[in-house]
């Protein structure tokens, strides 16, 4: 009898424990919600054509319109900023070079351009074809770690954590500035079926 009495204490002593820390929100259950959370992504840029005229005054007798052309080629392809030629090295774009002369009511002119297009490397990563530029993903945001849980009511608590920024392929050969780690906060209340994530900030 007695041994039954103790086992029945057990029993009511772990159910009390178990529907009491049900309305509490624990953190395995409050970062398997923020794993599923979509945090998108931060976008980069990598333009399709670059375009330059030159005016030949004298093309016959001065090469040095030519040698500009040439000049400005180079100087787009190996600019750190634009990183053509390692974007091409690394198999995410091909580009065309283009050198061609016109002529418009007597007056010479030398256009050069350089026309860019994505590998089936970079495809994946494309959001749009706009404004002469690829736009492409940069880098995806996900849910790092909570910081802290803040109870503000029986059925309400607030999760700080941590949002990490995950470079993509690409994201070293682009102009941009990943966001890194950034701070963020969310809502959670807590309903007849359990807890819900309600708002994230």
């Amino acid at each position: 009898m007695k041994q039954f009495l103790m086992l029945l204490l057990l029993i009511i002593t772990f159910t009390f424990l178990a529907c009491n820390s049900s309305k509490e929100l624990s953190r395995d259950k409050a970062e398997l919600m923020l794993k599923e959370y979509d945090f998108g992504y931060e976008k980069g840029a990598i333009p399709t054509r670059f375009y330059k005229e030159f005016h030949m005054s004298d093309p016959g007798s001065n090469p040095k319109y030519t040698q500009d052309a040439q000049d400005t080629l180079n100087n787009w392809i190996e600019d750190k900023k634009t990183n053509l030629k390692e974007l091409k090295d690394h198999n995410f774009i091909a580009y065309k070079i283009q050198v061609n002369n016109r002529n418009v009511k007597g007056s010479l002119y030398k256009n050069v351009n350089i026309l860019i297009q994505a590998t089936s490397k970079l495809k994946p990563l494309i959001l749009a074809n706009k404004d002469n530029k690829i736009i492409v993903i940069d880098c995806t945001k996900k849910f790092d770690k909570i910081t802290s849980i803040k109870k503000i009511s029986e059925n309400e608590s607030i999760v700080e954590f941590i949002v990490a920024a995950h470079q993509t392929d690409v994201s070293h050969y682009l102009e941009t500035t990943t966001s890194g780690e950034t701070n963020r906060s969310a809502i959670f209340k807590r309903y007849d079926d359990g807890w819900r994530l309600m708002k994230v900030n």
